[in-house]
């Protein structure tokens, strides 16, 4: 379960660094020029934490 949120959040990432933006909150849709910080947050952290879900429990249960 936690694999397909993790591959949910990289697929996001995805069409975010294709279309050069990131949906902030209370404002929409915000190119990276128009909010480079939010965009670079929003990147690194949902690409992280998108591969800290898919191989968490791979980790913590062992690989059997």
């Amino acid at each position: 379960m936690y694999a397909m949120i993790g591959i949910a959040m990289l697929i996001y990432v995805g069409y975010c660094v294709r279309h050069e933006g990131m949906h902030a909150r209370y404002s929409g849709w915000k190119t990276k020029k128009e909010s480079p910080f939010n965009y670079w947050f929003g990147t690194i952290g949902l690409t992280i934490l998108g591969l800290l879900m898919i191989v968490g429990p791979f980790i913590y249960y062992g690989f059997l």
